[in-house]
């Protein structure tokens, strides 16, 4: 059987919003700078170094990005929490902050939270490239 080419685009482009769906992938868009501000590109090196630090500290898979003239695009897949032990948790933070740094037990759940959130993982992105900005 031979699909209309209208059709068969129709079914790919639904197999790969499901996809989407399925496997919790998320397209973030966000402004990094006012208008008239654009990013240079020593700023754009600086953005990418940071979404690959931020990335070995959160569970992250970064599947894509584009680094525009004032904003940034990124898509993303963070790890449910139910995927994460405490081991996991524990080696990051180590891996992140150097050996010597210990996470505190009582501050486990907390961390596992903030490090499979979405929201967490960009808000420290923004934040620690407004930091090289303002200074």
């Amino acid at each position: 059987m031979v699909f209309p080419m209208r059709l068969k685009l129709r079914f790919e482009q639904s197999f790969i919003l499901a996809q989407i769906l399925f496997n919790r992938v998320n397209h973030v868009i966000s402004r990094t700078a006012l208008p008239g501000l654009p990013i240079k590109d020593t700023d754009k090196d600086y953005l990418l170094g940071l979404i690959k630090r931020l990335s070995r500290l959160y569970f992250v898979d970064v599947l894509g990005f584009a680094i525009m003239g004032n904003h940034f695009h990124l898509v993303a897949r963070m790890h449910p929490e139910d995927e994460i032990s405490n081991s996991d948790i524990i080696k990051r933070w180590q891996d992140y902050y150097g050996d010597k740094v210990e996470m505190p037990a009582d501050r486990m759940a907390e961390a596992k939270k903030r490090l499979c959130s979405l929201g967490a993982y960009v808000k420290d992105i923004k934040q620690n490239f407004t930091r090289l900005n303002a200074a």
